[in-house]
């Protein structure tokens, strides 16, 4: 028994297992020795060096498709952004732009949605505009088109009356000529 006892002490003071309880261990109030319970740990570091490996390996990966998911919702917002710029270019130089895809991350889906509305009533505004410029120069070719009308009549009328003027003057002229003599 005392053998065993010593063997587990020295194997307790090599590092081993640590000694999780003691028990004195006496009979008929004489002490035969000393219990010393342990446990070996081996196993459970091992398994937190799993455990730890594990985490960081989930870690690492929940922060990849969280950067992936980054990229992808930031490469959204800003192509969507860029869409709506270069659209905005395009009116402020004239130019209809069509419309832009609604799809994508919500909020941009939004603004392109309320931004296709406006781009439609500019376009109907401008439609309007261009086609009162069209009526409006008609109207002034046709109302130019009546002055000038209007200019060779009065023209042609005053001629006719000259040539009657210069005839009454010469037949005046006869008459008066005629009645000297």
């Amino acid at each position: 028994g005392a053998g065993k006892v010593l063997a587990l002490a020295r194997h307790a003071d090599a590092g081993a297992p640590p000694v999780v309880g003691e028990r004195e261990l006496t009979l008929a109030g004489e002490r035969l020795g000393s219990l010393h319970l342990g446990v070996d740990t081996g196993a459970l570091a091992q398994a937190r060096e799993r455990l730890w490996r594990h985490g960081l390996m989930i870690g690492a990966a929940v922060l990849a498709l969280g950067m992936l998911a980054l990229a992808l919702t930031t490469h959204g917002v800003t192509a969507g952004i860029q869409r709506l710029a270069q659209a905005s270019a395009r009116i402020a130089e004239g130019q209809a732009p069509g419309p832009l895809p609604d799809g994508g991350v919500r909020e941009v889906a939004q603004v392109s949605q309320a931004f296709n509305r406006m781009s439609a009533a500019i376009t109907a505004q401008l439609d309007a505009l261009r086609r009162g410029r069209d009526e409006l120069e008609s109207v002034n070719a046709r109302l130019e088109q009546r002055v000038q009308e209007r200019t060779l009549e009065l023209r042609n009328a005053l001629e006719a009356g000259s040539g009657h003027s210069v005839r009454v003057e010469q037949e005046t002229g006869k008459i008066m000529e005629a009645a000297r003599r």
